[in-house]
């Protein structure tokens, strides 16, 4: 998200005309950023009645005489109209907050992206904590808690800033799109805190507190009209996975009996919080009488605003000579084994790619790396990924290189190698893609790992830890998250759908087109696929329909990003939950259990690579420390608050204790039980040892 600066100053008018609208008897239907350079017009619907939705448009004002360019337009989620709009100055963020008679007890905050994308809906829960209520009054049907509060964009903290009445602020990060807490919001055990006469009408048709989690209460807090309901819907399945309709993983035809309906999405998500969409990552809803091109909306994301080091990696892969030999010998060689890395071949093989190598290092040094991917029919499911395999080839070349460095006892030089590779594989984890996620954390792993060989050989004493530190830290940032990455699954599979359904040009009906339907099936389940299962999935898919499918498909996407959001002992047995519906199971959706990946095991392996960064973060820390301080830590506490610290695997501490003038470090593994240092390599039925090298 680009930056753009605002003074204080500004910023103190900004909220001082937030705080005038405060009065409006009307909603606004025209407002300006504060530069005068965008305008938004809102066009107000009739809530629970026929006719208009709540419509607005977003222009870029041009120089007198031109006309105005429109940047987009699209239905907001209001039922009448919002009560303040704010707009930025570079016109790439839209916030709405409250709803026209209502108040806060609707649509408490809305932020819309660049291209007008529902980017994430706040309810008043979210927003005000236990002390806030006493301030927050009650008139008719209209939740009051924003009177002269005044609000606005702070741009050097890239937030959204209310400041209520009585004092407090409200920040929003708008990077992260989360509350910056200085306290809880109301949680739903705190919910008889709120005032009897508010808390009806944010819950009008809420169960018990102990039946539904806030979130799911969203989708039902106030009547909807028809048109509204696939509005508030798609809110709520951003939320927490929930839908005011519970759609099951298991999709019958509407007609199956009601004994026949598996586990919901809203009860497979109901022990975990709600997950707001990570990062502003809200994938598109496919469309099949006008399909979505999601491949031109990946390669909106990964645009760079900056320098950007993908042509230079291009550049790079381009100079490359593939590696001639034994496959062993390479792999021996990045291990670090003395035979291999002597070699006259792997020599040679380096020598030719000097400049290649100097290419990828130099675009290891960028900022970030974005992407261009490229479909030859323009589905997602035939998007060529970037060059992982030659790009995983020069990360082992530059890995070599700087093992022959060591070798020869030039500890920098053989330092700057490993954070180069670790810093590329950051880049190459940074696509929307599970398998560049996997294929950028294999890049850094065995870099961290040549990094601790490093620490503990001869070399190891020429070092400069505290540099070190800080510069590992800089270059071994973590891939992106697996909630993030799972969306680019969400995209592939949305287009599948909207291309095996068109539109009936006399009914408007989806109706399934059974041959690119039977062509997708071939395509996923390969030559040797059953022909009479595929004639029963195609029947099943008839029945369930265009709707309930891309239903499904975002509830069980849903449920699967609010799962991996969480901390790996939470994680790892709420998607295996979740995956189970699929697994084995002939009445599962059978575009689902054909098209989804597993990612019981995806999560594993990323969780041992990000155990793997952050204990060689934390072993280069301990030698800066004992470098300054003559002796390693009593325990890890000096880096309390440092993410470098905490054991992915357990969500706890490393274990960690002095050894005499050393010291012993390692985590407890996938099994999460502390085995006393017994090391797995593979880090599944033991614990994974970084320190002493095992």
């Amino acid at each position: 998200m680009r930056r753009f600066q605002m003074s204080a100053t500004a910023l103190a008018v900004m909220l001082a005309l937030g705080g005038a609208l405060a009065e409006a008897q009307r909603p606004p239907r025209e407002t300006r950023s504060e530069n005068g350079r965008f305008l938004l017009r809102v066009s107000p619907g009739r809530a629970g009645r026929s006719g208009p939705s709540c419509q607005a448009t977003l222009y870029e004002c041009t120089p007198r005489g031109d006309a105005d360019r429109r940047v987009w337009e699209r239905p907001l989620v209001n039922d009448t109209a919002p009560l303040r709009v704010v707009v930025r100055d570079d016109g790439r963020l839209v916030v709405t907050l409250d709803e026209y008679r209502r108040g806060g007890a609707r649509h408490a905050v809305v932020v819309y992206g660049a291209q007008g994308e529902l980017l994430r809906h706040f309810l008043l829960t979210d927003l005000l904590t236990k002390d806030d209520w006493p301030n927050v009054k009650a008139s008719r049907r209209e939740v009051v808690w924003l009177k002269d509060a005044r609000c606005g964009f702070d741009a050097g903290a890239e937030q959204f800033v209310i400041e209520l009445a009585w004092g407090r602020k409200i920040r929003i990060d708008l990077k992260t799109l989360r509350v910056v807490r200085d306290a809880a919001g109301t949680t739903v055990e705190e919910a008889g805190t709120i005032p009897a006469e508010i808390l009806a009408q944010l819950f009008d048709h809420a169960a018990t507190a102990e039946e539904r989690a806030t979130a799911e209460r969203a989708a039902e807090i106030a009547e909807l009209s028809p048109g509204e309901q696939a509005q508030t819907t798609a809110i709520a399945r951003q939320l927490s996975g929930a839908s005011e309709a519970p759609t099951t993983l298991v999709a019958e035809a509407t007609s199956a009996p009601a004994a026949d309906v598996a586990e919901t999405p809203a009860e497979l998500a109901s022990s975990v919080a709600p997950a707001p969409v990570p990062a502003g990552i809200a994938v598109p809803l496919p469309n099949a009488a006008e399909r979505v091109d999601y491949v031109a909306w990946l390669n909106e994301l990964g645009q760079i605003d900056g320098p950007d080091a993908r042509p230079v990696y291009d550049a790079a892969v381009a100079k490359l000579w593939p590696w001639p030999g034994e496959a062993e010998l390479l792999a021996a060689a990045a291990r670090g084994d003395a035979a291999a890395l002597a070699a006259p071949e792997m020599t040679a093989w380096l020598e030719a790619n000097a400049e290649a190598i100097a290419a990828f290092r130099e675009a290891a040094q960028y900022p970030a790396k974005g992407w261009n991917l490229h479909s030859e029919d323009g589905t997602a499911l035939a998007v060529l990924l970037p060059d992982l395999a030659p790009l995983r080839t020069l990360a082992r070349a530059t890995l070599v290189e700087g093992r022959q460095l060591a070798a020869a006892g030039q500890g920098a030089a053989a330092a700057e190698c490993y954070l180069d590779v670790l810093a590329a594989g950051a880049h190459t984890g940074g696509g929307l893609t599970l398998i560049e996620n996997l294929v950028g954390m294999a890049m850094q792993t065995p870099a961290a790992e040549a990094l601790l060989d490093l620490e503990a050989g001869p070399a190891g004493d020429t070092l400069d830890y505290a540099a070190l530190s800080r510069n590992a830290e800089a270059a071994y940032r973590p891939t992106r998250p697996a909630a993030e990455a799972v969306q680019g699954e969400r995209a592939f599979f949305m287009d599948a759908v909207q291309r095996v359904w068109d539109v009936d040009p006399q009914t408007g009906d989806c109706v399934l087109n059974a041959t690119k339907a039977r062509e997708l099936l071939a395509l996923v389940e390969g030559e040797h696929g059953d022909a009479a299962q595929q004639a029963q999935d195609l029947n099943r898919l008839k029945d369930i329909g265009y709707e309930q499918t891309v239903a499904t498909g975002a509830a069980y996407y849903d449920a699967l990003t609010a799962a991996l959001a969480l901390p790996y002992p939470e994680a790892h047995p709420r998607v295996a939950e979740i995956e189970n519906t699929l697994a084995d199971n002939e009445s599962a959706h059978p575009l689902l259990r054909r098209l989804t990946p597993s990612l019981e095991r995806y999560g594993f392996l990323m969780t041992r690579g990000e155990t793997s960064r952050a204990a060689s973060l934390l072993v280069t820390h301990l030698h800066a420390y004992q470098q300054e301080h003559g002796e390693y830590p009593a325990s890890l506490e000096v880096f309390a608050g440092q993410d470098f610290a905490t054991d992915p695997f357990s969500a706890a501490p490393f274990v960690y204790r002095r050894a005499g003038n050393d010291f012993v470090l390692y985590s407890v593994g996938g099994n999460g039980v502390d085995d006393s240092g017994v090391h797995d390599r593979k880090g599944e039925t033991n614990d994974l040892v970084f320190w002493p090298r095992p």
